[in-house]
């Protein structure tokens, strides 16, 4: 009974984060790729039907314990290939992360750069008109000096 509910409970759990993932992309107002929303909903439609596969093999057919060997090896080894596809498809999405974050990264660092450059620009533009404007040294007669000890 604990293994049912634990099951169904999971399930519910998988739909509703899928939900979030929908509601998610929808409400962005960054990019959120399509192609990466739709690898997480195959992820977790599959891993919903994991579950009830488990739920109907070992409740309804009683696939726990080995009886019929055949039927046995080929539902437990159909689970553990849709296992594995389960976990290719939830190392994809990291690394899809990975490259999108590391992009972000890059556009960051750009963007300092770029306005440090500019900052540059105004400070070297403003230095100069301060030079260009600032009154020249006078001597005791009020000559200008050529700035020289």
């Amino acid at each position: 009974m604990a293994f049912t509910i634990l099951l169904i409970t999971m399930m519910t759990a998988i739909a509703g984060m899928i939900v979030r993932e929908i509601v998610l992309s929808t409400r962005r107002r960054e990019e959120y790729s399509l192609r990466r929303l739709t690898l997480r909903i195959v992820m977790a439609l599959m891993l919903i039907f994991l579950l009830a596969s488990m739920l109907v093999g070992v409740r309804i057919y009683g696939l726990d314990k080995p009886r019929d060997i055949e039927l046995w090896m080929a539902f437990w080894g159909c689970i553990a290939l849709l296992s594995g596809a389960v976990v290719c498809l939830a190392i994809a999405d990291m690394r899809m992360i990975g490259t999108e974050t590391h992009a972000d990264t890059n556009r960051i660092w750009r963007d300092i750069a770029q306005m440090i450059a500019e900052h540059e620009q105004k400070k070297t533009g403003a230095d100069k008109q301060a030079d260009e404007h600032e009154p020249k040294e006078r001597d005791d007669t009020g000559r200008p000096t050529d700035g020289g000890d």
